[in-house]
């Protein structure tokens, strides 16, 4: 997400954190051709419209509508939640333009060109301004050896770690204390089992379920202490003393707090006004002072 909230070391948020983000994710004109389409088919409107009644959209209507209201009754709220209306949405959306088509051809057409122009807009704003963790070159070779059998630690950045995907397979991923006070993913339970899936399932089903709540409260159990981390990845390096910057394992990205919301949401040039109000700062990759010696050549 691209606004910040008051809640956000929690997780728990209120009902208007969803409004925002099908604002930010469907942009305001294509919400607002949604709710032209709700408007469309709660009165009907498909008869003097020509609709058929097949593509009313009241199965997914009611679908959407009642997910949502399951999803704004629950405190702790993310955006990923809302991903099973999406279709919904969409099918909404294009039945109000539909709507908007049979009365008013250009005002419709305008609508769309605002929702691709605007979407497009929006895709470059999370590449140039969030895509710091995937613009570290992660093959690079000397940080693959680097890596291989060592920790990396999160902080309060963690959900920005692009996960163990990027990895070598023998290196693992540890939290650190840091500011976060939810409940973190915790590691699958190890199984010997053979094939991919059997391992998954098991690790899954082995797991001490007491370690997990419902309430996403903080449990203590994900935490190791930072004496464990050979390396750290994120925005702060938790304990500057003990870290440097592993040589080009650093990328820019906006500072999400200290850069306004217009300026964040879209993409701007640099010659744009809002593009002035941009902050930047560093995601890299620390190597903390516990790594060996071969590790700490690599650093700046």
């Amino acid at each position: 997400m691209s606004f910040a909230t008051s809640r956000r070391s929690t997780g728990t948020e209120p009902a208007t954190y969803y409004l925002k983000s099908l604002l930010l994710n469907w942009t305001p004109l294509g919400v607002f051709a949604a709710a032209f389409g709700l408007v469309a088919i709660t009165h009907q409107f498909r008869s003097s419209l020509e609709l058929p009644a097949a593509t009313s959209g009241h199965a997914p209507t009611t679908m959407a509508l009642l997910w949502l209201a399951v999803m704004l009754a629950q405190p702790h709220k993310e955006e990923r939640f809302l991903s099973p209306i999406y279709p919904a949405v969409a099918l909404l959306a294009a039945q109000g333009v539909a709507a908007m088509a049979h009365r008013a051809r250009i005002v419709a057409l305008l609508v769309v060109v605002g929702i691709v122009a605007i979407g497009a807009l929006r895709s470059l704003a999370l590449v140039r301004y969030y895509g710091a963790p995937l613009q570290l070159d992660w093959n690079r070779h000397d940080v693959v050896e680097a890596l291989e059998g060592k920790t990396v630690c999160l902080g309060n950045d963690w959900f920005l770690a692009p996960g163990h995907w990027v990895l070598p397979n023998t290196t693992r991923i540890e939290f650190v204390k840091h500011g976060f006070e939810g409940q973190l993913p915790a590691h699958f339970a190890p199984s010997n089992a053979t094939s991919s899936m059997a391992r998954i399932v098991h690790g899954t089903m082995a797991h001490d379920h007491a370690l997990f709540n419902d309430a996403n409260r903080m449990e203590l159990s994900r935490f190791v202490d930072l004496n464990e981390c050979d390396f750290i990845l994120g925005r702060d390096a938790i304990t500057v003393a003990r870290s440097k910057v592993v040589e080009g394992m650093c990328a820019s990205m906006l500072h999400l707090e200290k850069t306004t919301l217009l300026a964040r949401v879209i993409f701007h040039p640099a010659f744009a006004p809002l593009a002035q109000q941009h902050v930047w700062q560093q995601y890299c990759l620390y190597q903390h002072s516990n790594s060996t010696p071969e590790v700490r050549d690599m650093v700046e």
